[in-house]
């Protein structure tokens, strides 16, 4: 059969007109539309995977600035802890039948700061079982800023003329220390033989001591990403003031 319109003569040439119709190629708009599709669909791949890097850099960051300043804290916290140690302690609480050494003259007993939040912390812990703190018992924490403008938390440890830093300036920006007394009511504690009378000193007091340590800081690379670390801490050396008579 041949196609409408054709005669017997031309058949062949509207046949071959027919199939070059049916086998043309894409077309302008086609071939545009296609474009449009598969950019749109690389744009989403490479924007999510954009956003994987990003989130992943973000974890990382989150996670060296969590273990700066975990460390960091936890070695404030443990010496804060220790403060006040005492070599001879068990001399200051003698009954009595003996003479009692005054904790508060040893200046073992005296941390700073003592009333309001500061942002460096002084503290002594006993290296001998004498009854006098010295220099070289001295540990301070201290924030210190540097010329660029990076905060960081540095240690100067007993017997050391120096500071070291505790936080690493590479990763970490701090931008807050803070050590605050957290005062209790001084207990009175009763003595075998009267006291607080007539001639005879008061009876001795002992006061339990708290600190709270604030620690905020953020990533040096990215500024938004921050960290904030609380710790409350007691001291195990109360402060015992006053003697027995």
């Amino acid at each position: 059969m041949s196609a409408p319109g054709c005669s017997q003569a031309i058949v062949p040439q509207c046949q071959s007109r027919g199939m070059a119709h049916a086998s043309r190629g894409l077309s302008v708009v086609e071939l545009m539309v296609g474009l449009a599709v598969g950019m749109f669909i690389a744009a989403a791949a490479l924007l999510s995977s954009v956003n994987l890097t990003e989130s992943t850099r973000r974890v990382l960051l989150e996670a060296r600035l969590n273990q700066d300043l975990r460390a960091t804290m936890d070695m404030v916290t443990r010496h804060l802890r220790r403060a006040g140690y005492w070599g001879n302690a068990q001399a200051g609480a003698r009954d009595s039948a003996g003479a009692a050494v005054n904790y508060g003259a040893t200046g073992y007993a005296a941390v700073s700061p003592a009333t309001a939040a500061a942002s460096a912390v002084t503290l002594r812990i006993a290296q001998d079982a004498d009854d006098s703190a010295e220099s070289d018992e001295a540990v301070e924490f201290r924030l210190a800023t540097d010329a660029q403008g990076t905060g960081r938390l540095q240690v100067r440890l007993a017997g050391a003329t120096t500071y070291q830093d505790l936080t690493d300036p590479a990763i970490t920006n701090v931008t807050d220390f803070s050590v605050e007394p957290q005062p209790a009511p001084a207990v009175t504690l009763s003595c075998p033989g009267a006291c607080g009378s007539g001639s005879l000193p008061a009876c001795p007091t002992l006061q339990v001591r708290r600190y709270r340590v604030s620690l905020s800081a953020q990533a040096s690379f990215d500024p938004a990403v921050q960290r904030t670390l609380q710790a409350t801490v007691r001291l195990r050396n109360d402060e015992l003031s006053g003697a027995c008579p």
